[in-house]
């Protein structure tokens, strides 16, 4: 598959300059298409996706907005390092988001702290390492997990006392493509705010089979109904 492995090549490139960039990756560059104020990684991220990515389509960035591409085959979702917040303070949870719509569908999240790689494609989803490229169908967990994911916590007191009351633990690591990419291995995945096409495409791809809930500003994933029917309930 050529863009997946055109995706590969770039987030290989990436990950190496994200380790390298030192403090001028910190400085901000302005404000991107998405309205966050983006840091020097960002735009980095960017320019190495676009070059790999502009063969085989048109681009929409987090960054840039609309960059055309050789031909429009293909239309490309693109947050080309989420979570760089997480990554200015060297937290390790960040990495990329990609959507592709048109010839080739393709749905592909990479963690740059771990080197995961998550992706669905039209035979399934996969989960494998950007180092060796080994990749294996990506399975819901038989068991009971204890702890879901909740993005945007820290602006939304009212649910996470609600959460509290239920006794539903979560933590709120924030990266949400990160986290709606592996809502398979979690209770749940919930965000309540402003939401954009960069953050989500790809994750909601990814994690579609599952019980999930959208509205104009939250959005629901969990493996179990009974979770998912709990939280649906209240929110």
């Amino acid at each position: 598959m050529e863009i997946l492995s055109a995706i590969l090549q770039a987030s290989a490139v990436i990950h190496k300059e994200l380790k390298t960039g030192g403090e001028r990756f910190l400085e901000p560059y302005g404000v991107g298409a998405g309205g966050d104020i983006g840091i020097i990684a960002d735009k980095r991220a960017e320019e190495i996706f676009v070059d790999f990515l502009k063969p085989f389509g048109e681009i929409i960035s987090e960054e840039s907005g609309v960059i055309k591409g050789e031909n429009r085959e293909n239309i490309f979702c693109l947050d080309p390092l989420d979570g760089s917040n997480n990554y200015a303070c060297s937290f390790p949870y960040y990495g990329a988001s990609i959507h592709s719509k048109g010839k080739e569908n393709l749905a592909v999240v990479v963690n740059f702290c771990n080197l995961e790689v998550i992706y669905r494609d039209c035979k399934g989803v996969f989960i494998g390492d950007l180092n060796t490229q080994d990749f294996k169908p990506f399975v819901s967990s038989p068991q009971s997990t204890k702890i879901g994911i909740f993005e945007g916590a820290y602006q939304n007191a009212k649910e996470v006392e609600k959460f509290f009351s239920l006794g539903l633990k979560f933590r709120s690591p924030g990266a949400l493509a990160l986290s709606l990419a592996n809502a398979r291995r979690v209770n749940f995945v919930f965000f309540k705010g402003e939401i954009r096409d960069y953050d989500i495409l790809a994750g909601l791809a990814i994690s579609q089979d599952l019980y999930h809930f959208q509205d104009k500003n939250l959005l629901l994933i969990s493996q179990h109904k009974n979770v998912f029917d709990k939280i649906l309930s209240f929110i």
